[in-house]
């Protein structure tokens, strides 16, 4: 009598392209299932955080504006900063806010879809420490660091790195999750 609940054998199922002769499933799974996750993670937050950049772009723009329609206050002594010095201070921090948030977002939103077809390993864990100078916008400040520590578990896991690998040697993304898939059953 078969066991229904036992795991299935793992079958080649890829026409002869495995590149180490091992069946499909015959490596560490690792955490080479979560490699497709983090790639859709990486480009939401780029998304959020290019959106975020935008904002903060904005605030720069019309920041300025609305500090240059202000009079001074009557009261106003002589040693306080006028609303015009005030306005290009605040201008000059919000843009540099924004265009590091918008570095930041757009390097994700493309490591982010390279991660999702396993290629450019390093590119991710780049975008991912560049990520977290997102957190100046304290708008993705907890998303930010939260995805560093997960995407770092998962690039720098063993099989994750041997499956960039066979990435990086024109593998279909499919076929490389099955390559580590036991329960790849064709």
């Amino acid at each position: 009598m078969d066991n229904p609940y036992a795991s299935p054998n793992p079958t080649n199922a890829f026409g002869g392209k495995n590149p180490t002769g091992l069946p499909a499933g015959g490596r560490e799974r690792g955490l080479v299932g979560h490699v497709r996750v983090l790639g859709i993670l990486m480009l939401v937050h780029g998304v959020l955080a290019l959106l975020c950049g935008l904002l903060f772009i904005a605030m720069a723009i019309f920041f300025p504006m609305i500090f240059a329609a202000m009079e001074p206050p009557p009261n106003a002594r002589a040693g306080e900063p006028s609303p015009e010095f005030i306005a290009g201070i605040a201008g000059g921090v919000y843009g540099a806010i924004g265009l590091i948030t918008l570095i930041a977002g757009g390097l994700q939103i493309y490591a982010g879809y390279q991660t999702y077809l396993f290629r450019k390993r390093q590119l991710g864990i780049i975008a991912l420490i560049v990520g977290v100078g997102a957190s100046l916008s304290c708008y993705c400040s907890i998303t930010a660091i939260g995805l560093l520590i997960y995407g770092l578990f998962v690039f720098l896991n063993a099989s994750v790195k041997e499956a960039f690998e066979l990435g990086a040697q024109g593998y279909p993304p499919d076929q490389i999750d099955a390559m580590f898939n036991p329960y790849t059953a064709r």
